[in-house]
């Protein structure tokens, strides 16, 4: 004859099941910190604040870049445009060096590549676009609101905005705000997915980056060093007239939104 639980061993039984669940929760958090420290210390080196100014030395904008040569840095064009001179400061360091130039720009994905002149720093690999999945965790390193270099842990949410009329951008979890743009977003591994470019005004965790695939072709098209200022004013074949404005700029990523989507889209 079996005999029947009784509220004690039951009780007993759900203690024991919920002590389980929080040991591998405990666990799995403890993984997770140790990862987010690991990337923190492999990035961070890498990570610096710009300072952009136009052409009668008043600020203009700053944000983020990440060395991906020993002497270039990656960043948003947006962070530049109409910039004629501009200064990075590597994340927790005192110095500040001066951007010589641009050695790649594409307005259109909104990325730029920049000669600075400071001693070689320790560069950031990119990932390989191919393999990345929804749901992968990732890491946006950035200086938001001009908190010099913090770390906003998050996933990947898509890979692509075909219902919005653009298929340029990689949508992320993680919060960035005005100043990340130009910051990098990694994998575990400290490879970079992406470069961090705007958010929706109107969404909660509704974030953008730039795919790497984009940074590595303009990588590899890269030419002499042009002075700022005659670089980061651009006037393109494929331009348009941004509503509101008079000056014609070359189409950008966020341009290619359509309809609210492209009204609630803000480049940080």
């Amino acid at each position: 004859m079996q005999r029947m639980k009784g509220p004690a061993t039951t009780k007993h039984h759900l203690i024991k099941a919920i002590a389980g669940l929080a040991l591998v929760l405990t666990h799995f958090l403890s993984i997770n910190a140790q990862d987010a420290r690991l990337v923190a210390k492999q990035v961070f080196p890498s990570i610096v604040m710009l300072d952009m100014q136009d052409a009668a030395r008043k600020p203009l904008r700053f944000g983020s870049g990440f060395f991906v040569r020993p002497d270039v840095v990656a960043t948003n064009f947006h962070v530049i445009e109409n910039a004629s001179f501009g200064t990075v400061k590597i994340a927790g360091a005192a110095e500040t060096y001066v951007i010589e130039g641009t050695i790649g720009i594409d307005a259109t994905h909104d990325l730029a590549l920049l000669k600075v002149g400071s001693p070689a720093q320790p560069v950031l690999p990119l990932a390989d676009i191919n393999l990345i999945e929804v749901g992968e965790e990732i890491f946006a390193f950035g200086n938001p609101k001009r908190l010099e270099g913090t770390i906003s842990p998050g996933i990947i949410s898509g890979m692509s905005l075909r219902e919005m009329g653009s298929e340029n951008l990689i949508q992320i979890s993680a919060p960035i705000s005005p100043g990340s743009s130009g910051g990098p977003v990694v994998n575990r591994n400290g490879e970079v997915v992406g470069v961090a470019v705007s958010s929706f005004t109107s969404g909660q965790n509704l974030n953008f980056a730039v795919p790497s695939s984009l940074l590595a072709a303009l990588m590899a098209s890269t030419t002499t060093v042009l002075r700022l200022a005659a670089s980061t004013t651009i006037s393109a074949p494929a331009a348009v007239n941004a509503p509101g404005q008079n000056k014609t700029r070359a189409v950008s990523a966020e341009s290619s939104l359509k309809g609210p989507a492209r009204k609630s889209i803000q480049r940080l």
